[in-house]
C-alpha cells in the first residue's frame, strides 16, 4: 500500500474510532510493535488539529499546512521511537516544526 493510500486510510477510520483509553506512549509502541493502525488512527485523531494548527502557524497557508501535517504524519509512522517516555507530544511537534 503506497504512503498517501496509506494514510487516506487513517484520516477515514480516525472519524470512526472512539477515543483510546490508552497513552500516547503506549499506542506509539503497539504501533512500533506489530504495526497495529488502529493505533496510529487513534494517534491520528487525537493530535491532527494540533499538528495542523502548529503547521498552520509557522507557514500561514492552509495547504501547505495540511501538506506539512501529513508529511509529519508519515515520518512518524516511519521512525523508530523516541527517547523519552511521556514526551510523544513534544516529539510530534518537533517533526511538525521540522517539516515546516
Amino acid at each position: 500500500m503506497s504512503t498517501i493510500a496509506l494514510f487516506g486510510y487513517h484520516l477515514r477510520r480516525m472519524n470512526e474510532l472512539a477515543p483510546e483509553p490508552e497513552g500516547d506512549d503506549a499506542l506509539f509502541e503497539r504501533y512500533r510493535a506489530c504495526g497495529d493502525e488502529d493505533a496510529l488512527s487513534a494517534l491520528l485523531a487525537r493530535h491532527w488539529a494540533r499538528a495542523f494548527g502548529l503547521a498552520f502557524r509557522v507557514v500561514r497557508d492552509p495547504a501547505l499546512a495540511e501538506d506539512v501535517a501529513q508529511e509529519s504524519f508519515v515520518k512518524l509512522a516511519r521512525t523508530s521511537g523516541y527517547a523519552e517516555r511521556g514526551r510523544f507530544a513534544a516529539f510530534l511537534t518537533s517533526i511538525v516544526v521540522n517539516e515546516a
